[in-house]
């Protein structure tokens, strides 16, 4: 395996660690927002929240069946 499959490893966790500040900082998003737009930005939050779930499965998934691929990156000191 290539040095390429850690790097889309790491990207699938970055790719989660901007979806889950998304979605913690939703609710001060909601509080300055009117009160009828609010339904739509709770959709939208579900959303976000079912979209962490599939990435989270999809990004452990992922790294499972690529865990050798972080060995060219050890200095030998462990």
């Amino acid at each position: 395996m290539s040095n390429r499959s850690f790097l889309t490893v790491v990207k699938n966790y970055e790719k989660l660690a901007r979806l889950g500040r998304e979605i913690i900082t939703h609710k001060e998003f909601v509080i300055t927002m009117p009160q009828e737009r609010i339904y739509e930005e709770q959709m939208k939050q579900e959303n976000r929240i079912e979209m962490f779930h599939k990435q989270v499965n999809k990004s452990n998934k992922y790294w499972r069946r690529n865990k050798e691929t972080i060995n060219e990156f050890w200095t030998g000191l462990s």
